[in-house]
C-alpha cells in the first residue's frame, strides 16, 4: 500500500506536467486528452462543466442541503442562477450579494426599507432610480410628478411627497414657488402661488395691506389690496366714500375734511370747502351770528348778509340793535324794499320791518295804512327846500 501511494502521487505529478497520467491512474480526466486535465485525488469532474470538484461537492448536480447547498446546477460558475459554491440561487433578496448578477448589495427582507441602504433591486438606494426604497416616500425618477418630488428637489425634499412649504417648487403639483411656508415678495408661503391681489391671501411682503378676493369692504379696497383712505385715488363706496380726491373740489371734499372727507360737500358737514363755494361753515348746519346754516338754501354756508334773501335771526346788521326780521329780494336776487321789509339800502334799519322814525324812507311802506312813506320826520315837512312836503305824511304813528 505504501508503494501504491508513492506510485499514485508520482502519477498525479506526471499528469500535472504532461496533461496525462499513468495508465493505472484512478483519477478522473475532465475534458479531452488533448485539452483536459486530470483531477487530484479526492476530486471528480463537475456534472456539467469541464472542471474538477470535490467528490460529492458543489457542482456534482446533486443539491446537498446538509452541506449548506441551496442549489446545484452541475457547475461551479457564478451568474447562471446558482453560485459557484452552491450557496446562493443568485436572487435579489436572499441576503447574499451576488456581484455576478449585478448586485451591489443585498439586505434580504430589509431591502427597500427605511433602515436599509439597499434597494429592492439589490442596488444601493438612490433617489432618482424610479424605485421607492430606503427612507424615500416615493421616487418618480428624474422627473417631478404631481404627487412626488424628483431628485431635482435635492437631499431634503427629493423623493418625498410634494408639499407646499417643503422648499421645492414642484410645478407638476401646481406650485408656482415654494418659500418654506414664509411669505416673500415673490411667493405666498401658505399656498405656494405667486402673490396676486384678489387671491384672498394678505401678503404684506408683497405690499398688500389686505386681500378680500377682489371685493370692496369697509376695511379693504378689493382690487387694490390697500386700506381705504381718502385721497388714495380709489373710490370705495362700501367704506363710505361718495367721491375721491385728495384736494377739495367743487363736488368733493378732500382728504383734510375729517369725517366728511371724500364726501359730497354739504353745508353743515362741519367742513369749509371753499372750492364748493362755501364762505363759512356752521356747527351742525345751524345759523350763527355771521354764517347762514343749511336752511338758507343757496345762501347756506355763506356769510350772513342783509339782502341775501335769507332771514338769519342770529345775524345783526352793523349798527342795528336787533337781529334780522326780514330779507326780501326780487327775481334778480337784489334786495328790495317791500311794504313789510327794508332793503339793504336802509343801513342799520336794513332787513327790519319798516316803521316811522327808523331813519329810512321806504316808499313801499304805508305808515297810515293808506299813503306810502314820503318822509321820516317833521323837518322834512317844514323845509322849504322840499317841494313835496305838501303831500308828506309826517304824522307819527304810535
Amino acid at each position: 500500500m505504501c508503494c501504491l501511494g508513492i506510485v499514485m502521487i508520482a502519477a498525479v505529478g506526471a499528469a500535472s506536467l504532461s496533461g496525462s497520467c499513468f495508465s493505472d491512474s484512478r483519477t478522473a480526466l475532465c475534458g479531452s486528452e488533448a485539452s483536459g486535465w486530470r483531477c487530484k485525488p479526492g476530486e471528480m469532474c463537475a456534472a456539467k462543466q469541464d472542471a474538477c470538484i470535490l467528490i460529492g461537492g458543489c457542482g456534482d448536480g446533486i443539491m446537498s442541503p446538509e452541506k449548506g447547498e441551496v442549489c446545484d446546477d452541475g457547475n461551479v460558475r457564478d451568474g447562471d442562477g446558482c453560485s459557484h459554491d452552491c450557496r446562493s440561487e443568485e436572487k435579489c433578496g436572499n441576503g447574499i450579494t451576488d456581484h455576478a448578477t449585478g448586485e451591489s448589495c443585498d439586505d434580504g427582507s430589509n431591502n427597500g426599507t427605511p433602515t436599509s441602504s439597499c434597494s429592492t433591486t439589490c442596488t444601493f438606494a438612490t433617489c432618482g432610480n424610479g424605485l421607492t426604497d430606503g427612507s424615500e416616500q416615493c421616487d418618480p425618477g428624474a422627473t417631478d410628478t404631481a404627487g412626488c418630488n424628483s431628485i431635482a428637489a435635492g437631499s431634503d425634499a427629493g423623493c418625498k411627497f410634494s408639499r407646499c412649504g417643503d422648499g421645492y417648487a414642484n410645478h407638476e403639483a401646481g406650485e408656482d414657488c415654494d418659500s418654506n411656508g414664509v411669505d416673500t415678495e415673490e411667493c405666498n408661503g401658505q399656498n405656494c402661488k405667486s402673490p396676486s391681489c384678489g387671491d384672498g391671501i394678505t401678503n404684506l411682503r408683497a405690499e398688500e395691506d389686505c386681500d378680500t378676493n377682489g371685493v370692496d369692504t369697509e376695511g379693504c379696497n378689493g382690487s387694490a389690496c390697500t386700506l381705504p383712505r381718502c385721497g388714495d385715488k380709489y373710490l370705495n363706496m362700501v367704506a363710505g366714500e361718495q367721491c375721491e380726491t385728495s384736494d377739495d373740489l367743487p363736488n368733493c371734499n378732500g382728504s383734510k375734511a375729517g369725517s366728511a372727507s371724500c364726501r359730497y360737500p354739504n353745508c353743515g358737514d362741519n367742513y369749509l370747502n371753499m372750492a364748493a363755494g362755501e364762505q363759512c361753515e356752521t356747527l351742525d348746519g345751524n345759523d350763527s351770528s355771521d354764517c347762514n346754516g343749511r336752511n338758507a338754501g343757496s345762501a347756506g354756508c355763506h356769510l350772513s348778509l342783509c339782502g341775501d334773501g335769507y332771514i338769519n335771526i342770529k345775524f345783526t346788521v352793523t349798527g342795528a340793535t336787533t337781529p334780522e326780521q326780514c330779507d326780501d329780494i326780487d327775481s334778480s336776487k337784489f334786495s328790495i324794499d317791500t311794504s313789510t321789509c327794508n332793503s339793504n339800502m336802509a343801513g342799520p334799519s336794513g332787513c327790519q320791518h319798516p316803521k316811522y322814525g327808523d331813519g329810512y324812507i321806504n316808499k313801499m311802506f304805508k305808515p297810515d295804512g293808506m299813503h306810502v312813506e314820503e318822509c321820516e320826520n317833521s323837518s322834512d315837512c317844514t323845509d322849504a327846500n322840499k317841494p313835496l312836503c305838501d303831500i308828506c305824511r309826517c304824522v307819527p304813528l304810535h
